[in-house]
């Protein structure tokens, strides 16, 4: 099965699905799987602008409305992760993930799936799991308090990766030998990771990382957490907007020691990525791409934010404020950029030892087993003369007789049943204790299997001539529109809320209320 893998999107999707098509006819090979590492930006209207961080000056539909208004089709199976630019009402409507438009899917606010490649004989099913958003200290043991329509601080915590996410995430099981393929996903980097590749090169290319590299505060504490308990054997990253390599060897906790760089060619190289010309970069690229360069606003809000005015009611404003784009700490003088750095992509050098901690605590309980390994990659954005993409072929047990279809992850949908009940959506938030942990997940195993995974199910064929198989998602997922396309001539007001029956689906799907939006009462499904 042949996988691109691109890092920030920023609306380019005319430029990035041109560049798959040009490789495969290049190559005379077919891309089967498309992952998006975030920066999505699913903009359906242009009533959906107040619910994504960007000022008004820069607002642009990009590409992704032509797709959701079915002008254009996704050429290739698409996957998406969320990052610090989105369409939060949107990916709000899909928090436990669902189809943002045909053949283009997105894993939620995280998320765990199986890719299952059609062949001819039995296949080897890839676990492909993910985090959307980016860590921000201190909205990370916040609920998930936000709601439409947003105001100008609750549009940007909306991305802010929470606690209860991770958490969920920490009860997939871990893989159990280097001859597993299994895939994650995530917006950010995973704190200290540049010393597992060639931090020097990088330093060449990003100076202004360097304060954060060296001091081991560049990136995601929890992300550091996910990388060492699960152990995939790729990681996928973007946000940075640099092209970065590195091997993880599991049996090494995290340290200030530097561990040996891989060799970037032989590891992580790609022979079919497509180098473009960057003669002139400001005169090509996707003149439609929305370029969020200046983004900003990333302070530690106040607890009475939540009961400010919309954000499309605001007045621009010149006050200094956070920032939160690599492109716009880059235009700065080098010594401004590495103090800048630390809002933008940085963290508090306590929550790094923490969650070194928690890594050595965990692997210390742990049966000694294989020696694991991740290889990690991170992509530039879509542009000329930039690394944004790369190909790699995951081996199957028969040839391809067709797309590969995705299918759900039976111990997702047992975490996802066993969380419910403890979904934050006010401020504060209480994790569960393990011992709740541990009693919820024993009774949802059993709710699964028993309803879900022992039960006969209805055989579908679609159009195309698929059967679909038990647990692939159109099972119980498909397409729904909540809000008209640009093209459409329906008023929209905007920030409007809505109820996404794919997450009623999926709700009913696992037994459990729909908590994220539900329908209101009396009302009938859309």
């Amino acid at each position: 099965m042949r996988v691109a893998i691109q890092g920030c999107s920023h609306g380019a999707l005319h430029s990035i699905y041109s560049t798959i098509l040009a490789s495969d006819a290049r190559t005379s090979t077919t891309t089967d799987l498309l992952l998006l590492c975030g920066d999505f930006q699913a903009i359906r209207n242009e009533h959906d602008f107040p619910s994504m961080a960007v000022p008004a000056k820069y607002r642009q539909l990009g590409d992704f409305w032509e797709y959701y208004a079915g002008l254009r089709v996704a050429p290739v199976l698409t996957v998406v992760i969320g990052g610090n630019h989105e369409c939060m009402a949107y990916m709000w409507e899909l928090y436990h993930g669902g189809w943002l438009a045909p053949n283009i899917y997105y894993l939620g606010a995280a998320g765990s799936i199986y890719v299952n490649p059609t062949t001819s004989s039995p296949s080897r099913a890839i676990r492909l799991s993910g985090l959307s958003g980016i860590y921000k200290s201190f909205d990370y043991r916040r609920g998930h308090f936000e709601s439409v329509p947003f105001n100008e601080k609750s549009v940007k915590s909306a991305y802010h990766v929470r606690e209860y996410d991770v958490l969920k995430l920490k009860q997939l099981s871990r893989r159990k030998s280097n001859t597993v393929v299994d895939l994650f996903m995530s917006h950010d980097w995973p704190v200290t990771i540049t010393r597992y590749g060639d931090e020097s090169r990088l330093l060449q290319q990003k100076p202004f990382f360097r304060d954060e590299a060296k001091s081991g505060t560049l990136g995601s504490p929890p992300a550091l957490e996910l990388l060492h308990h699960l152990a995939p054997a790729y990681w996928f990253s973007a946000h940075l907007h640099v092209k970065f390599a590195a091997l993880v060897a599991h049996d090494k906790p995290p340290s200030d020691a530097r561990a040996p760089p891989p060799m970037q060619g032989a590891e992580v190289g790609n022979p079919d990525e497509i180098a473009l010309d960057d003669s002139d970069e400001e005169k090509g690229g996707n003149p439609d791409e929305i370029d969020l360069d200046v983004d900003s606003d990333d302070e530690e809000p106040r607890d009475d934010v939540a009961e400010s005015k919309p954000a499309e009611q605001t007045q621009p404003t010149t006050t200094s404020i956070p920032l939160e784009s690599i492109d716009q700490v880059a235009s700065l003088p080098e010594t401004e950029a590495r103090e800048k750095v630390h809002e933008v992509a940085g963290t508090d050098l306590e929550d790094v030892e923490h969650a070194k901690e928690a890594i050595v605590a965990e692997e210390t309980m742990e049966e000694e087993g294989a020696r694991l390994e991740t290889r990690f990659l991170a992509l530039d954005k879509c542009g000329f003369g930039r690394d944004f993409i790369q190909f790699m072929d995951i081996p199957t047990s028969g040839p391809s007789t067709g797309p590969p279809r995705l299918h759900f992850d039976p111990e997702w949908l047992t975490i996802s049943r066993a969380f419910h009940s403890y979904l934050p959506l006010q401020h504060n938030a209480t994790p569960p204790t393990p011992t709740q942990i541990q009693s919820a997940m024993s009774e949802a195993r059993t709710y699964i299997q028993q309803n879900i995974l022992d039960q006969p199910y209805d055989v579908q064929t679609l159009e195309n001539g698929v059967t679909l198989q038990p647990l692939d998602v159109e099972q119980v997922q498909t397409i729904c529109y909540t809000v008209a396309p640009h093209n459409a001539p329906e008023a929209v007001q905007p920030n409007q809320w809505f109820t996404n029956m794919q997450t009623e689906a999926f709700a009913a799907f696992i037994g459990v209320e729909n908590k994220v939006n539900p329908l209101p009462a009396g009302a009938a499904p859309q």
